[in-house]
């Protein structure tokens, strides 16, 4: 679930709630891409010390927990170059 993809700023006091934001339905042999930083054109130099200034806060995401059968789940990440 990506509990701040719509728009939804309300402050997240339990990590672990499903129940808001985008959720997507599994399907077997599909894969999920989304970017986590926010456009080039929007982002702002960043200071030194803030690694996080140009995240994009819509791509937080959590996992939630399973109703039926199994969850499998693999991380591939990919940079971009400018």
């Amino acid at each position: 679930a990506f509990p701040f993809a719509n728009g939804d700023d309300r402050v997240m006091k339990d990590m672990s709630d499903c129940s808001r934001g985008l959720r997507v339905k599994p399907k077997a042999g599909s894969a999920l891409l989304f970017y986590h930083l926010v456009p080039e054109k929007q982002q702002t130099i960043c200071p030194p010390d803030d690694l996080g200034c140009n995240l994009d806060v819509r791509s937080l995401h959590l996992g939630c927990d399973v109703i039926k059968g199994d969850k499998w789940a693999a991380n591939y990440w990919i940079s971009n170059k400018h």
